[in-house]
C-alpha cells in the first residue's frame, strides 16, 4: 500500500481531539481521522482472523485503500489526569504496571509482523500516552523489563525476555524497529 501520511492524520486528530477517554475512544477517533484525511480509505475496527494453529487474533484497525491494505495496532495507557479540555471533562485512568504495558505493546508489534508475513500487509504500532514512565529510559537501573523499554530512539529487535527469564515473558521480533 502506498504510504498513508501518518503524521498528517495524527496532526489532524491532535487539532480536533487532544485527549481521549480510553483506548477504544482513541481507536475510533483515529479511524475517523484516517477517513477524513483520505476519503478513499475504508477503515475497519477489531478485525479478527484465525492463525494456522487455530488461535484467534484481532487487528485493531485495518485500512484498505486503492493501492492496498495496512494494519494498525494501538495501545493507549494513561496516567491519572483530570481536566477540562475543549469544554469536555476528561478523567483518565491510572494504568499502572508499565512493564506489562510495554510487553503488550511489543506483542502488538509481533501480531503486525505475523500479519505482514502471512498476508503481506504492512503495519504500524501506535502508543500515545501521558505517562512519562513509558518514554523515559530506566536511567541505568536494572529492571525486569529492560529489554521491553520503548523510549525515544530505542531499537527493538530479536528475542526480548523479562529479567526473570520466564518463558511466557519471551517475545521474538523478526524485524528491527526504531521507537520514534
Amino acid at each position: 500500500m502506498a504510504a498513508i501520511d501518518l503524521q498528517g492524520v495524527v496532526q489532524l486528530l491532535a487539532d480536533k481531539r487532544p485527549v481521549f477517554d480510553r483506548e477504544r475512544d482513541f481507536q475510533f477517533a483515529f479511524s475517523q481521522a484516517l477517513v477524513e484525511f483520505d476519503l478513499w480509505l475504508e477503515v475497519r475496527l477489531e478485525v479478527p482472523r484465525r492463525l494456522d494453529d487455530g488461535r484467534r487474533e484481532v487487528t485493531d484497525i485495518l485500512v484498505k485503500g486503492p493501492t492496498g491494505t495496512c494494519a494498525i495496532g494501538l495501545k493507549y495507557p494513561t496516567l491519572y489526569w483530570l481536566e477540562e479540555t475543549n469544554g469536555e471533562l476528561f478523567q483518565l485512568a491510572n494504568h499502572s504496571a508499565n512493564d506489562l504495558g510495554r510487553m503488550h505493546f511489543v506483542t502488538d508489534v509481533t501480531r503486525l509482523e505475523r500479519l505482514a508475513l502471512s498476508q503481506g500487509t504492512p503495519g504500524w504500532a501506535l502508543f500515545p500516552t501521558n505517562d512519562p514512565r513509558y518514554w523515559e529510559s530506566s536511567g541505568g537501573r536494572v529492571t525486569n523489563d529492560a529489554q521491553f523499554r520503548i523510549y525515544q530512539g530505542r531499537e527493538l529487535s530479536g528475542t526480548l525476555r523479562r529479567g526473570n527469564g520466564h518463558e511466557s515473558c519471551t517475545t521474538l521480533l523478526r524485524g528491527s524497529y526504531r521507537v520514534t
